[in-house]
């Protein structure tokens, strides 16, 4: 999914649940929770708190139209 989409789906999703985003990270308009999830995974060796994302594979990849972020089961 391309960054701006992550931001608009999580948006919509939240506003389906009737809740309210609001904060730095919660309503920002890059997915910063997505990137701060991809960078300190179980998976890197040197996160220093990491998020245990089980055996998923989290990670991004840069292209023409913009940023992707990919999960690989």
């Amino acid at each position: 999914m391309l960054e701006s989409e992550i931001v608009a789906a999580r948006r919509a999703y939240a506003a389906s649940l009737g809740v309210t985003l609001s904060g730095a990270i919660s309503n920002a308009d890059e997915p910063v929770h997505i990137r701060h999830a991809v960078s300190n995974s179980n998976h890197n060796p040197n996160a220093s708190n990491r998020i245990n994302l089980g055996r998923a594979r989290a990670y991004k990849e840069r292209r023409e139209e913009g940023d992707y972020f990919f999960i690989d089961t």
